[in-house]
């Protein structure tokens, strides 16, 4: 009796430690997406005094976080209303407003070189719902560069994304795309 007692003690701080490393690991990998989405947005010349951009970065950090489960926009929406104390409805409406701003004053060739792809032409914004599952998806599954015809007139077929950034701010500090490798590695 005194034997299985020790052995279910044992079990139970094993499980309790496992369970304490997990949810630190999950803490961590959120900040740190949170970092890498921050450089994202701010490269992307999203607005910070929006209040849907530090929206938009928490749901893209709730669907990074959660990439394993199917989950619906709306879902992420009254997450992120619940953390901030707002409305499901409003914070919808401040994302995709902060996205249309984004589409308006942003550089049109940042977005679609960051996910490689025409996602943004001069007909209409991407979708709320698109554009966190596509950033989530890329941070998440790592990234892969082309060069969209028509590119910024500095730049050259040659040149990649991380040469723009370092080029258009002098921070100081590495760009968004070093730190996402130096912490998930080498991208291919």
């Amino acid at each position: 009796m005194k034997v299985s007692n020790e052995t279910e003690d044992r079990t139970n701080q094993q499980s309790t430690a496992t369970a304490t490393t997990n949810v630190t690991r999950l803490h961590r990998d959120r900040e740190r997406y949170r970092q890498i989405i921050k450089q994202i947005l701010f490269d992307l010349n999203f607005r910070s005094k929006l209040v849907g951009t530090q929206y938009l970065e928490e749901a893209i950090v709730v669907r990074c976080s959660f990439a394993q489960k199917t989950i619906r926009a709306m879902d992420i929406y009254k997450y992120v209303a619940l953390h901030h104390s707002a409305n499901p409805v409003n914070v919808e409406r401040a994302i995709r407003n902060t996205l249309y701003d984004c589409y308006r004053h942003g550089e049109l060739a940042k977005i679609n070189k960051l996910f490689g792809t025409r996602i943004v032409n001069n007909a209409y914004p991407p979708t709320s719902s698109d554009f966190i599952c596509e950033v989530a998806s890329r941070i998440r599954y790592g990234f892969k560069y082309t060069d969209p015809p028509n590119e910024h007139a500095a730049l050259n077929n040659t040149q990649d994304y991380s040469e723009l950034v370092a080029s258009t701010h002098a921070l100081g500090g590495d760009s968004w795309q070093d730190r996402f490798t130096s912490i998930f590695g080498k991208n291919k």
